[in-house]
């Protein structure tokens, strides 16, 4: 494929020659930048009309199997009913313990705003 650079600087007869191998018709009567602009076409549509190549498809990796977690899994990697039994507690205490600071947050910021409300209707009597 020639771009308009290289086509600019070839010289009529050989744009000529460029054209025939293109199939343009009437190639004698075009001036050299009408050639060149009807080389430019062709090759755009001679591109356009060949089929293009397929897209190559991402393999993708086979998944992992799961392993099911057995006794006998857990064993080999040390953990016994207790170690389970004891992470999970030490999860819910804590999720417990963070739960119940968010609501003791809420109060207290509910409190505080109950507390201001009469100062300031105590301020506005006291101004009156």
């Amino acid at each position: 494929m020639y771009d308009i650079l290289e086509l600019n600087k070839k010289l009529l007869s050989d744009l000529k020659q460029i054209a025939k191998e293109l199939k343009i018709k009437r190639v004698d009567t075009y001036k050299k930048q009408e050639l060149i602009y009807e080389i430019l076409d062709q090759q755009a549509i001679a591109a356009s009309t060949q089929p293009t190549e397929p897209k190559q498809r991402k393999t993708r990796k086979p998944k992992q199997q799961k392993i099911e977690k057995t006794a006998e899994n857990k064993a080999q990697k040390g953990e016994t009913q207790e170690d389970n039994q004891k992470r999970t507690r030490k999860r819910t205490t804590q999720k417990k313990a963070t739960q119940n600071q968010q609501k003791d947050e809420k109060v207290a910021e509910k409190t505080e705003g109950k507390e201001q409300k009469p100062q300031k209707q105590k301020n506005n009597e006291e101004s009156a």
